[in-house]
């Protein structure tokens, strides 16, 4: 029997995408395929957290089988894990990974992005499914040809990687353009909104650095939980509000700290850690699309798991002796 909420979204995704073949199967995955995008098919799960507090739902594109992708088997892992890691440095609503069973004989990416949901009735649910999958469709198609912008005779080189990506500074946020399609409010409105969210109803401490920028804390500050500044941002390019939490240095090797990185992002569902190219400093992003039935109480619970997933990477940061198996 097929969950309330899994089957209540592949109606309405199948209202959204008519030119699209739409399938749910027996384990509650629905199936995407469409002309728009022939060579992918895009997976839709639901799942739930470790905690079993809130539920969410995982759209992904797997490039396994891409014939454009160029050739990745020169690559070492520590590369592999670099070129990773500088794709989602400054990516905002969708996330670049490797399959957990990895090999460098047979290496391979898939692109996911996920939002919390509930009962999947509402608008802003349906709306949200339906940008997560224009993003990850949107972002593989750009990924492809920067890679292939950076290769020769099909086989990728991180040497030109480095020079005409990475060598570029600080990463600024780097966003699916997707218009503003799916908003009725001016940015501004939804901002002010959020800010007295969090300011009157949850009593937050909030301070605004800049336009459309705010800086959250809740106010239990002798919480390990809550010892995070959060910086929420909302964006003109893309329907997006995204909550960027500072984690600190590392002082393990870059080799270590990506291959880090690299792992608990393949378990990480909403958002995912970022990593400077050289190792040294740790973020954690997550984000949440904005739709016509946007509700800003969605909110607080990400915060949460940003914050969560940031002293998990503290403490591992923390303890000089970690392992990492090999991939």
């Amino acid at each position: 029997m097929h969950s309330e909420a899994i089957s209540r979204l592949t109606v309405r995704l199948q209202q959204l995408m008519p030119e699209a073949e739409i399938q749910l199967n027996q384990e509650d995955v629905i199936s995407v395929n469409s002309q728009k995008f022939p060579n992918w098919c895009v997976l839709i799960q639901l799942q739930t957290d470790p905690n079993e507090k809130f539920q969410m739902v995982t759209s992904s594109i797997s490039l396994e089988n891409e014939p454009a992708i160029p050739n990745l088997e020169s690559l070492t892992d520590a590369d592999f894990n670099l070129f990773i890691a500088g794709e989602n440095l400054g990516l905002r609503g969708a996330t670049l990974l490797a399959p957990a069973v990895s090999s460098s004989v047979n290496r391979s990416l898939y692109v996911r992005s996920s939002f919390l949901v509930n009962k999947g009735r509402s608008v802003d649910e349906s709306e949200c499914l339906l940008i997560s999958i224009l993003t990850i469709v949107r972002f593989a198609r750009t990924l492809i040809e920067r890679m292939l912008h950076n290769s020769l005779h099909h086989k990728f080189s991180l040497e030109m990687y480095r020079c005409q990506f990475l060598s570029q500074g600080p990463s600024r946020p780097r966003y699916i353009p997707l218009g503003r399609q799916f908003i009725d409010d001016n940015t501004q409105t939804i901002f002010q909104n959020v800010v007295r969210y969090f300011r009157h109803d949850l009593r937050y401490n909030v301070t605004l650095p800049d336009y459309n920028i705010a800086k959250i804390r809740p106010r239990q500050s002798d919480d390990e939980r809550y010892k995070f500044d959060s910086t929420l941002s909302i964006t003109t390019e893309s329907p997006l509000i995204t909550i960027q939490t500072p984690i600190g240095f590392s002082d393990h090797s870059p080799t270590e700290t990506l291959r880090l990185v690299s792992k608990l992002n393949q378990n990480c569902r909403l958002g995912h850690f970022e990593v400077t190219p050289d190792g040294s400093f740790v973020t954690f992003i997550s984000w949440k699309y904005l739709t016509h039935d946007f509700k800003v109480e969605t909110l607080k619970s990400l915060v949460e798991v940003s914050h969560h997933n940031a002293n998990e990477m503290v403490k591992l940061l923390s303890n000089k002796t970690f392992q990492i198996s090999p991939n």
